[in-house]
């Protein structure tokens, strides 16, 4: 057990959770935002106490173990104290806005019951983690939920995960979730070590990293994505996300309006001296990333490591070098039916290292190979 995790379950244990919810005191019935809760990105927040058309008779948040008992833990919820789950069940969540930070150490489905993922919001407060996963063998699933204001506890670097933490060979699968104004070391909205990682049909939006991965921070893990948006996030490198030395493969992607202030406003994909990275875009498109480091690169994405790109699209993403995409030396990609337009100042670069390289201008239906710090049209 690792320092974060022994943390995590000693606030747990002792019943020293922070309070109320910022905006409220400790009188308040409910613990919930005050005022208007946070609508982020264009997604909804309900306030505890309400429903989305007749999902719960009212609002609490229930764990069922697999034998059928069940416990009501609104309680959990309301006063944002730490909860280990370590027994396979079903955490299921009425509509409303609640304080989550839960620790989950076996088989367990976080489900949202309301209409959209918006309607249930689990809210770090600023204050934890919203959702902590670790094996080993332990496989979370997550649905239908928004993951918003989770604060990843910066206790050893490298440390992150403000909307969820993965570590020791666990395995998350997420699906239909919104991940919103997360802050973190490294990966706001998701951090995984040595995790097996599954994200469909989901957002990450207007998270915030101090260090790597705006949205995403992945470290020896295997990751799939599909129909997934990055958008609006921002990070000292990758803005929208950084992997190292991970597998990953994802299709119908987006990532927009990026920022990143040293490597890579978009995407960070790196391989270590000891590691081996990579990375499988198929369908994917980088639209409006900026790296606004003045002597920095790579807009959309950059690559250290392997990269097979399938009809990506990269358009309007700047650098200061490799606007569109930026190729390490030590990294092999290959293009197929590629699309370029109005990337700044160059579509790609290919560098030989020592400040060297090479700009290339390409255009729509682009295949090419890059390697060695040159690329060649095919």
């Amino acid at each position: 057990m690792n320092l974060r995790a022994l943390l995590l379950i000693l606030h747990g244990l002792t019943g020293c959770g922070p309070g109320p919810l910022p905006g409220t005191t400790a009188g308040d019935d409910d613990g919930v935002f005050g005022g208007t809760p946070s609508t982020s990105g264009g997604s909804g927040g309900a306030t505890t106490g309400s429903t989305a058309s007749g999902a719960c008779p009212q609002p609490t948040v229930t764990f069922t173990e697999d034998d059928g008992s069940s416990q009501d833990l609104t309680d959990y919820f309301e006063s944002g104290d730490y909860l280990t789950l370590a027994v396979p069940g079903t955490l299921s969540v009425c509509p409303g806005t609640w304080w989550a930070r839960v620790l989950l150490r076996a088989d367990i489905a976080v489900v949202g019951l309301g209409s959209t993922p918006g309607d249930t919001v689990l809210s770090g407060g600023e204050s934890g983690t919203i959702i902590d996963v670790a094996g080993p063998d332990v496989a979370v699933s997550i649905s239908n939920v928004r993951l918003d204001r989770g604060a990843g506890l910066d206790v050893e670097h490298n440390s992150g995960g403000g909307g969820v933490y993965c570590e020791q060979d666990g395995a998350v699968t997420i699906t239909d979730t919104l991940f919103t104004d997360n802050t973190a070391n490294d990966g706001a909205g998701l951090y995984a070590r040595d995790c097996l990682v599954t994200i469909a049909a989901s957002s990450f939006e207007d998270n915030v990293s101090e260090d790597d991965g705006g949205a995403l921070t992945l470290w020896t893990s295997t990751a799939t994505l599909s129909d997934v948006q990055f958008l609006r996030n921002t990070s000292l490198d990758g803005g929208a996300a950084a992997l190292f030395d991970s597998q990953v493969s994802a299709s119908n992607v987006v990532f927009s309006d990026n920022t990143g202030a040293n490597l890579s406003g978009g995407v960070w994909s790196h391989q270590t001296e000891a590691g081996l990275s990579m990375l499988t875009l198929t369908d994917a498109t980088f639209s409006g990333n900026v790296n606004n480091g003045s002597s920095h690169y790579g807009g959309g994405l950059i690559v250290v490591g392997a990269a097979t790109l399938t009809r990506v699209t990269f358009t309007g993403n700047s650098a200061a070098l490799g606007g569109g995409l930026y190729v390490e030396p030590n990294a092999t990609v290959d293009g197929t039916d590629c699309d370029f337009s109005g990337n700044t100042p160059d579509d790609i670069y290919a560098s030989t290292g020592s400040g060297g390289g090479s700009s290339y201008t390409a255009g729509s239906g682009y295949s090419f190979s890059c390697s060695g710090g040159s690329c060649t049209e095919r």
